[in-house]
């Protein structure tokens, strides 16, 4: 026998933390576009596989605390054509090229006049129109629309598990209490947010779709088969006092452009929960003196808020899908042959 009390515990505390951002701004075509995933897996297990007799008490406790969070968000705007007082492309290369961290004085090629000569040469291959061809001449000319659009989409993906336990076909004595406790806290946040406003642009189009794929379990266990003797014995498996299990989707997105603005956005919970306290099928647990108490609890929390504005002088269309799906299983029990015995209260 050990002299004392014994203590089994465990501890896990995982933070994930993740952003992303994504803006992009052109004076025809701006298209934004940004996706974040974590992934998280985290197992907590304090547990004898070992028979135990001591003259103290004999506590097993396992914590867990797990929190993923997921930032992202993406824009998209319209840039000031050259007409309108914006930098061409060989402005914008030059003004790079020649900035303070450079020393100036950098000469670039043209952009424009390169573009100008392939465009003049696939001309003459086509139709003999360029400057000095023969076979006819010809004018065309080609208007194009602006177009912005921005998109942001974010997953968690977590499975936790939390145990405390006494392995199945495992004696244990204790001198005092008998305490297999298990305490598990979990929270996954994702807001994402996709903004396309541009006033100059035909089409706007703005979409978000944040997602939480969640499956944790927190157990306190005594296993089958096991005999167990102490002065009161709890077997508890909840959350912390205080605390709630928290789950959050944010899809959030607007559109708006001079004659369209689309925007659409999905918000989505998937959500698995399970807690337990329980002694197994044919174990034989003797309470000397004090009782038994079966205890599980936990406490969820769920938010969506999925929102889509679209504004446009020719149409404005606004889609917004939020879906909760939680399976919730909390059990405390005695399993099937079972034999319990207590000097005072059972309470399950």
């Amino acid at each position: 026998a050990l002299a004392g009390s014994v203590t089994l515990s465990a501890t896990h505390t995982g933070v994930i933390t993740t952003g992303a951002s994504a803006t992009a701004a052109g004076d025809k075509v701006a298209v934004g576009a940004t996706v974040g995933l974590n992934i998280g897996v985290d197992t907590t297990l304090a547990t004898t596989e070992r028979d135990i007799t001591a003259t103290g008490a004999v506590n097993i406790l396992s914590s867990s605390n797990v929190t993923v969070s997921l930032g992202i968000n993406a824009s998209s705007s319209g840039n000031k054509s050259e007409a309108d007082g914006g930098r061409t492309a060989d402005n914008e290369a030059g003004a790079q090229a020649n900035s303070p961290n450079t020393g100036g004085g950098n000469t670039l090629p043209s952009a424009d006049s390169k573009a100008s000569s392939a465009s003049d040469v696939s001309k003459s291959k086509t139709d003999g129109s360029a400057t000095g061809g023969t076979g006819g001449t010809g004018t065309g000319a080609a208007g194009s629309s602006k177009v912005s659009v921005a998109a942001a989409v974010g997953f968690n993906v977590l499975a936790v598990s939390n145990t405390a336990s006494i392995a199945a076909g495992r004696t244990v004595t204790s001198g005092g209490a008998l305490v297999v406790r298990a305490t598990s806290e979990t929270n996954a946040s994702v807001k994402a947010l996709g903004t396309a406003l541009n006033s100059q642009a035909t089409a706007s189009i703005g979409a978000a779709v944040g997602m939480n794929v969640v499956v944790a379990s927190n157990k306190a266990l005594i296993g089958a088969g096991s005999q167990v003797t102490a002065q009161g014995i709890t077997v508890e498996a909840k959350t912390p006092a205080g605390v709630t299990n928290s789950f959050v989707v944010w899809g959030i997105s607007a559109g708006g452009g001079k004659d369209y603005g689309v925007a659409g956005s999905v918000g989505i919970n998937d959500i698995i929960m399970t807690t337990e306290a329980s002694v197994g099928s044919a174990a034989v647990v003797n309470a000397q003196s004090g009782g038994l108490t079966l205890n599980a609890a936990d406490v969820v929390g769920v938010q969506i808020i999925a929102g889509g504005a679209g504004k446009g002088s020719k149409a404005g269309v606004g889609v917004a899908l939020a879906n909760n799906v939680v399976v919730h299983t909390t059990d405390a029990f005695v399993g099937a042959n079972a034999q319990v015995n207590a000097a005072e209260a059972i309470s399950i």
